[in-house]
């Protein structure tokens, strides 16, 4: 037991020493830093240290005052210790531009991005006729109007190339040569119909028909600017029903539409292709045909009297 506890004690003032040698060492080191320093910098022992002064707050009987106001704080450019606080840009205050004549070219002002120096300030002007913008600084030319010469607030003041006068563009003045607006030159759809003159109506289901257009349409409805096909019910054919209806047909010129489906006319029902040749062939002379038509579900009756 007493040689185990020798043993630790012999470690702990081991390692006490050791510390003790780093400890002189490193006061050793600081003071030689402080010799070389008074040696070579030339720097007296006794030079007082310099004083820094303040830079917020008010001074109060010779005595500052400090204040929680942080302007300068944030206004301070934390990057450079050294840099003085620049004083605050003047506003700038347009000055009376109402003797200058507004411009006739057909040019706009959009806006204006002002600067404490008048060489960073800049405007965003638009040509009106072509719809071209950009931005322009001062002593840079307007295209097709001339160099600005001041840019204000509200107003903008060039030299005109032309009168080699001084002009303004001025956000509160409209252009006064504004551009139209493009507009796409449309043309009226052709609402004449080729069977116009062949088909008049009389009114909603009454029409005068040109007999060779009823016994086009009753030969292949196909044909004529639509499609056919049979419309069953219960597994049987109730007729047969367009769609596909192109607008000069002349289904659509006698007063027929898409979906509309034909059951029967004068009476002979379509309940299959020879029925509707067994009608056309009967119908062939008729003067009058009455058409069963059944239009969304409700059947309906077109009349025509052939000519």
């Amino acid at each position: 037991m007493a040689r185990f506890i020798s043993r630790h004690i012999r470690i702990a003032s081991m390692s006490i020493a050791v510390l003790c040698v780093i400890l002189c060492a490193g006061l050793a080191a600081r003071a030689a830093n402080h010799v070389i320093e008074g040696k070579y910098l030339g720097e007296s022992a006794d030079s007082p240290l310099p004083r820094i002064a303040p830079t917020s707050g008010r001074s109060v009987g010779g005595a500052q005052q400090r204040t929680k106001d942080g302007a300068e704080l944030v206004e301070r450019n934390m990057f450079c210790s050294e840099c003085a606080l620049q004083p605050p840009a003047p506003d700038i205050v347009p000055e009376n531009a109402d003797e200058i004549p507004l411009t006739a070219l057909p040019i706009e002002l959009l806006a204006t991005n002002l600067s404490g120096n008048s060489t960073a300030s800049f405007a965003t002007i638009r040509n009106t006729r072509s719809s071209h913008q950009g931005s322009f600084f001062t002593g840079n030319v307007i295209p097709g109007a001339g160099p600005i010469e001041r840019i204000a607030g509200v107003y903008v003041v060039f030299r005109n190339n032309k009168t080699d006068r001084a002009e303004r563009i001025s956000l509160r003045s409209p252009p006064k040569n504004p551009a139209r607006p493009a507009t796409l030159s449309r043309q009226k759809p052709n609402t004449s119909s080729p069977y116009s003159e062949r088909v008049k109506k009389i009114d909603d289901r009454t029409y005068a028909v040109e007999r060779a257009i009823v016994q086009q349409v009753m030969a292949n409805p196909t044909k004529l600017g639509a499609r056919a096909i049979p419309a069953q019910k219960d597994g049987a054919i109730i007729g047969f029903r367009l769609y596909g209806m192109r607008r000069n047909s002349p289904l659509v010129a006698i007063g027929l539409r898409s979906g509309d489906t034909i059951r029967s006319i004068n009476g002979y029902e379509f309940t299959s292709p020879d029925k509707m040749l067994e009608a056309y062939e009967k119908l062939k002379t008729a003067d009058n045909l009455t058409v069963t038509v059944l239009r969304r579900g409700t059947p309906v009756e077109m009349r025509y009297q052939l000519q």
